[in-house]
């Protein structure tokens, strides 16, 4: 125990300080050490000049019997690890030189430093301080799911994102692309990868529909309040009835909509087959009487396998976009007792070139049919009634040779039935003779807008 007669010399007590150090660097923790001998032989050759108090001298000689660090004389390179903990730079430096305190100076015992004040507050050096390597330390941010940071898979996302929807949308967190981006970001469970973009694009472009139409008021099959609840998203899943099976080798499924199952297995959707060659795209949408309200999205055209397209009796506002003449592969549209409104899109006429089925009836559809409705020559079933269609029923509609129910009640329309839809019907007194079986305009008499000796019935 230190006493108030102890006279200290500064070396001695970087000595205490570095023998109270756990040095992980035992090279240098050697030299260390062989440098405190070597000024503690020299102190006990000098005590009796008067610079040491004797007592100071076995006081550190008794303490270094204790320092636990191997003895080696030589500077041979140790197998342990030589990175010192970043503490060390604030030791004073070994090739320090202090100058011992003359020993009618008192040392005041109350302002003794502890070993760690010691550490912290170093004497000045009048050599340059040559700081040891430290332990590197690594500044990559974890990595998340997909292998990347949370931060790199959100930018990667968004930039295939941008290739979809507008950036406006996208922005706008109250949007339904700004809110399906943030739930495919942020909240789907599934957590999709940037790098497989197909399944990433349709799964977006699935969410981007869910708010668009409505989705969380449906009849059923909407998304739990909370998708991390496991009880709610078994309730959501076992009350959503919806499943569709026009096509039977098709995936489907009746879960809720934006669980963590593929979106093939939403109720409503169905996706192609494993055996296909794009197994699993999205083939169906097929919803009646769910309460779908709202816009069409454009980003539906981004579907380019579907074959289906089936939204009956809910209160869709929009038009038809555009962008759905990419659905090249479309057999079926139908979206009767809706709300539509606006011109059908001409594209739509040169690209849905396999179309069987052409229903919009009960809308608020305008504008003239399109001459170029002829080529979709595959077509079976047309129904336009009951929306605001005007000018004359076009001649093109003769070409389409497989063509068996065609109405065109409750319409605008006005003129003659043109000669080349009639001879589509063969005997008019006899269905079978001819593919037009049914054949429906406004020719009701006495005052009839359309003209029609072939018509199988008139609307009213």
């Amino acid at each position: 125990m230190l006493t108030p007669h102890h006279r200290l010399n500064p070396l001695l007590l970087v000595a205490l300080a570095s023998v109270s150090w756990p040095i992980s660097n035992f090279t240098e923790g050697k030299r260390l050490r062989k440098r405190v001998v070597q000024d503690h032989r020299g102190v006990k050759d000098n005590i009796n000049d008067g610079g040491y108090h004797r007592d100071d001298v076995e006081y550190f000689i008794r303490h270094l019997q204790h320092f636990s660090m191997p003895d080696v004389d030589d500077d041979t390179p140790s197998s342990h690890p030589t990175e010192r903990p970043t503490v060390a730079s604030s030791l004073p430096p070994i090739n320090s030189t202090f100058e011992p305190s003359p020993r009618s100076t008192p040392f005041p015992v109350a302002s003794t430093p502890l070993p760690s004040e010691a550490i912290s507050t170093p004497a000045p050096s009048k050599e340059p301080v040559t700081d040891s390597p430290t332990q590197s330390i690594s500044t990559t941010a974890p990595t998340g799911v997909c292998g990347l940071t949370n931060a790199s898979r959100t930018e990667q996302i968004q930039s295939i994102l941008r290739n979809v929807s507008l950036e406006s949308d996208l922005d706008n967190p109250s949007s339904p692309q700004g809110r399906a981006s943030q739930w495919i970001i942020n909240e789907d469970i599934l957590r999709v990868c940037p790098e497989n973009e197909r399944e990433l694009v349709q799964r977006y472009v699935a969410a981007v529909f869910y708010f668009s139409v409505g989705g969380g008021s449906w009849g059923q099959c909407n998304a739990p309040d909370d998708l991390n609840d496991a009880a709610a998203v078994d309730k959501a899943n076992a009350d959503c009835k919806l499943s569709t099976n026009t096509f039977p080798d098709d995936a489907s499924g009746s879960n809720a909509w934006l669980t963590a199952s593929n979106e093939c297995e939403w109720g409503g959707i169905a996706c192609l087959p494993e055996k296909e060659n794009c197994p699993l795209c999205l083939d169906e949408i097929s919803f009646e009487s769910n309460g779908l309200v709202g816009t069409l999205p454009f980003e539906l055209g981004e579907l380019t396998e579907m074959r289906r397209l089936a939204l009956q009796r809910g209160g869709l506002q929009s038009s038809i976009p555009t962008e759905l003449a990419s659905l090249s592969k479309l057999l079926v549209l139908d979206i009767d007792y809706n709300e539509l409104t606006g011109e059908l899109p001409i594209d739509l006429f040169e690209s849905w070139l396999d179309m069987k089925e052409f229903d919009l009836n009960n809308n608020r559809l305008s504008g003239t049919i399109s001459s170029r409705i002829g080529n979709m020559e595959t077509l079976k079933f047309i129904q336009l009634d009951n929306n605001q269609f005007t000018g004359t029923i076009p001649t093109q509609l003769g070409e389409l040779k497989e063509l068996v129910f065609m109405s065109l009640a409750n319409l605008e329309l006005n003129g003659m039935m043109p000669s080349q839809v009639c001879s589509n019907r063969g005997n008019p007194t006899d269905p079978t003779d001819g593919n037009l079986a049914v054949l429906i305009a406004d020719c009701a008499t006495p005052n009839p807008k359309v003209f029609c000796e072939c018509c199988s019935g008139c609307g009213v």
